[in-house]
């Protein structure tokens, strides 16, 4: 009841726990969310998957970022295009839409995939990325969400620009990271269809000023595909200073599941000497901070393999819990998907295999990893206990009615065989139609009264 989510977390994103309201007044529109667990008597249900007639095509190597409570999800392969279109994911609502875009004098970003994207003060800056016919881009885009704020979003239109920018602008890449540590964009590694690369540039966001860093310690290999995540500062024990974390990446012939932390004052960069589990070696992989500061890493793979495996480190003693099995119910394996956090749920979107383009998108609910992997996690609360809300028990959830779809499991320990195909940027896009997996004529529905 109240705001909280079916879980009664309070201050968490409420997607779980509403219907969707006000698409047009069309019941046949509105978002439903299913359980990918198939016997519904098995609670508490970890993945949930949003089911929506309106939708984006299935995707990967594209962008997600969050703005406010939604979702911009841009660019991307399809299979057989690349897209230049701009869809939202409204948490409130549950629903896509694609917002009014309007463009500057100098047009809008061209179709692409396997660029960078980052949120920062209302601005959505877009970098680089491949447009196909062998374009490896160094373009920088800026999307003011200004108006996404305005009541009715599709009166009121958002707007494309490109800034001018001075001093030293990376050069042409795919498949890199951009972060935002202070006001400055840090863009690292990617390849330009010749060479991996491993050199950070960064952009003073308010002087547009681009700079090639340089910088201290061990550098990691050069690698696509690979994630840099910003560090919460409890993680570190010897000085406040801000980190990026870089794990995994690679190519299609060389991937690597090592870790680096870059401290963002000195620029020195160190490798970290990890306990537990580590993943396997991969890229094209998704990582998150959770509310408790550990770090999540979903999904990824390699040639010959792709995964949908969880894993958690434990940021404050790099330590890694190993795969957690949440039941045995999980998205399908998939590389070049991406994912944000929005309060406590984890929202997975797109991706591919060697056969198909993803077009669904996941919920998990983080608190079960507070739950699941509890060696030195920090809770939410702080105080190293678990409260119950966040234990998932059944008899929290919503006492609304909730379909569940009957999915086929992937037991994480044992992947099905996929071989990636050699392609251009790192994650390679598959190479196949663009059918979406939202839903499957022959999935078996059955209705479930969840006690409230």
């Amino acid at each position: 009841g109240g705001g909280h989510t079916p879980w009664g977390h309070p201050g968490s994103s409420p997607v779980l726990g509403l219907s969707a309201e006000g698409k047009n007044d069309d019941d046949d529109d509105h978002a439903s969310i299913v359980s990918l667990d198939s016997d519904s008597t098995n609670g508490p249900f970890f993945w949930y998957r949003v089911v929506s007639k309106f939708a984006p095509k299935g995707r990967n190597c594209h962008t997600a970022s969050m703005v406010g409570d939604k979702m911009m999800v841009f660019g991307g392969f399809g299979g057989s295009k690349w897209f230049d279109e701009l869809w939202v994911f409204d948490t409130h609502f549950i629903e896509w839409y694609r917002p009014e875009v309007r463009s500057a004098a100098q047009g809008s970003p061209a179709a692409r995939y396997a660029h960078s994207a980052v949120s920062f003060r209302g601005l959505l800056y877009i970098f680089g990325g491949y447009g196909g016919n062998d374009a490896w881009l160094s373009d920088l885009w800026i999307l003011d969400t200004q108006a996404i704020r305005v009541r009715d979003q599709r009166k009121a239109a958002m707007t494309w620009f490109r800034p001018q920018t001075t001093g030293t602008a990376p050069p042409a890449r795919a498949a890199h990271t951009a972060n935002i540590v202070g006001q400055k964009l840090y863009i690292f590694g990617g390849n330009n269809g010749s060479i991996r690369l491993d050199d950070l540039y960064s952009l003073d966001t308010q002087t547009m000023t681009w700079k090639k860093e340089s910088c201290g310690g061990p550098v990691p290999a050069p690698r696509a595909g690979h994630s840099m995540t910003l560090l919460p500062a409890e993680s570190s024990s010897e000085d406040c200073n801000p980190k990026l974390l870089c794990f995994a990446g690679g190519d299609v012939t060389d991937v690597y599941n090592d870790v680096h932390v870059l401290d963002m004052e000195t620029l020195v960069w160190s490798p970290q000497q990890t306990t537990g589990p580590n993943p396997s070696a991969r890229a094209g992989h998704s990582t998150t901070i959770l509310p408790n500061g550990n770090l999540v890493v979903w999904g990824g793979g390699s040639v010959g393999r792709v995964t949908a495996d969880l894993h958690v480190l434990d940021t404050a003693h790099m330590s890694w819990s190993g795969a957690i099995d949440l039941k045995k119910f999980s998205p399908e394996p998939r590389v070049g998907h991406s994912v944000c956090m929005w309060g406590a749920e984890m929202f997975v979107f797109g991706g591919g295999d060697s056969q198909t383009v993803f077009g669904d998108l996941c919920i998990l609910d983080s608190e079960v990893l507070t739950h699941e992997v509890c060696g030195h996690s920090r809770s939410v609360s702080g105080n190293g206990e678990l409260s119950s809300s966040q234990l998932l028990l059944p008899d929290m959830l919503d006492s609304r009615t909730m379909p569940v779809l009957q999915q086929h499991t992937y037991q994480q320990h044992q992947p099905p065989p996929h071989t990636l195909p050699h392609h251009a940027p790192y994650p390679p896009p598959v190479q196949t139609s663009d059918r979406q997996t939202q839903t499957d004529s022959h999935d078996t529905r059955v209705t479930v009264g969840v006690g409230g």
